[in-house]
């Protein structure tokens, strides 16, 4: 490393791993000040204590309403069937339903350019709910792939609609395809590639941050090893031999 004066100054090992340890802190400490999570901490408490209040006041004390109250839930299911097998999938879709003692709310079914589609709803007691969603999902995974799977849910008043309510909707979204896959090597190479992105990312934002930041505090290591402490030991042999 050259000086000022076309010197060659050397730089120790000792001072390269200060330098790196301050700067691996600096950015640790500058990645924990600024994490969102810190920054949302307090004003969620503010808001629990302000919902709080708001309950008091309003004498809300909410488990006499909450046992009014059932939760009802909606699934859709999207899948994509291997040309030849939505037939048979939708047969045992139905089979299915009746197995899990429920049934059939509507079906909706397309042939168009020798592929079928279609779209079957079933309605399914909440209790055998998870299993039905996974067993339809083994079942479109075995004859093609499912490509979503979206939940929603929402409470209602359990003395109006008590039968309904009892039971959870199921929208199961089905088309045929020709087939005409990429080549698996080629698909292979797509699925590692956000990975590759992203890491190539991290390397990038390293370089850019992290080597400017260790020269920094090299800088510094060596302005307080080879200047400031020289100094102020020179000044306290002085003050001694006074």
């Amino acid at each position: 490393m050259n000086g000022l004066f076309g010197e060659t100054v050397r730089v120790s090992k000792k001072e390269i791993s200060l330098a790196v340890l301050l700067a691996v802190s600096v950015a640790i400490l500058a990645g924990v000040t600024n994490s969102p999570h810190l920054r949302q901490a307090v004003p969620e408490l503010g808001l629990l204590s302000t919902e709080s209040e708001l309950s008091n006041l309003w004498g809300l004390s909410g488990a006499s309403q909450v046992d009014q109250y059932v939760w009802q839930v909606w699934e859709t299911i999207e899948g994509e069937l291997k040309q030849g097998t939505f037939e048979t999938v939708v047969s045992q879709l139905e089979e299915l339903t009746e197995a899990k003692c429920g049934y059939i709310y509507s079906e909706d079914l397309f042939f168009k350019n020798k592929l079928w589609s279609g779209e079957v709803v079933s309605k399914i007691p909440q209790e055998n709910l998870s299993s039905f969603v996974f067993g339809t999902k083994a079942l479109i995974e075995a004859n093609g792939t499912v490509i979503s799977i979206t939940t929603s849910v929402k409470s209602v008043v359990s003395n109006e609609t008590s039968k309904e309510a009892s039971y959870s909707t199921i929208k199961i979204t089905l088309k045929e395809t020709t087939g005409a896959e990429p080549p698996q090597a080629i698909t292979q190479i797509l699925s590692v590639l956000p990975w590759l992105v992203t890491g190539l990312v991290w390397i990038a934002e390293g370089l850019i941050i992290g080597v400017p930041l260790s020269f920094v505090s090299l800088g510094l290591i060596m302005l307080v090893d080879r200047g400031i402490i020289p100094v102020w030991k020179k000044q306290l042999k002085k003050s001694k031999l006074r």
